[in-house]
Order: C-alpha cells, then structure tokens, then sequence
C-alpha cells in the first residue's frame, strides 16, 4: 500500500505515475474550489499519468484527463482503493496511454 511505502500521509503530488489511488480528503477551501472546477472530489478513484515540476496530470474515472498543480495536489489527501482495479485486467494498474515510443533510426547503411 502508498502508506507503508511512503509514510502515513500521502498527497496526489506524492503519486507515482500508474498508480490508481483514493481522494481521502481535499484540505482548504482554494484546494477545494479547484478541485471543483475540476471535477475531483473525496472518494473519487483516479490515476496519475504525468506528472512535471509545476503540474500533476491525472484521469477521472470518465476517462477525462486534468491538469492540476503541484502546489494544490500536495494538499490531496490519498491512498490506495479498497477495491480492485477495473483500469486492468491483469491485477495492476496501467497507465491508460503511450507517452514515449522508441523509433528506431531510418536509412542507416550497411
């Protein structure tokens, strides 16, 4: 589980990326408001897929990807659902899409 790997409490901003965790709580008023404006709330099942120095980009269970910062997921609340995942079927969570690919080079000689 998140919380015996990382400690007692951890946040969105905290979440590798696959991992499929539980909105716990959502502290602050303005954390609340945009998160709103986003539609996350409490109990709310999502995944994060990207994160960068400023954002955390995670998808809602309608599949619908958002983009929320850094500074307001460190005040998500989360932790691993009760429940299995029903992202996969192979038991672990997966991201749901491709961010990098390998291509390899064209016309090398021999």
């Amino acid at each position: 589980m998140l919380a015996k790997r990382w400690g007692p409490l951890v946040t969105l901003a905290m979440t590798p990326m696959g991992i499929e965790v539980e909105i716990k709580q959502i502290r602050f008023d303005l954390v609340r408001a945009r998160c709103a404006s986003l539609d996350l709330e409490e109990g709310m099942i999502v995944m994060t897929i990207g994160t960068s120095l400023a954002f955390v980009e995670v998808e809602r269970p309608d599949g619908e990807v958002v983009h929320i910062e850094r500074e307001y997921a460190s005040f998500i609340a989360v932790e691993e659902p009760e429940r299995t995942s029903v992202r996969s079927t192979s038991g672990g969570a997966l991201p749901s899409r491709i961010t990098a690919a390998y291509v390899p080079p064209t016309g090398t000689s021999r």
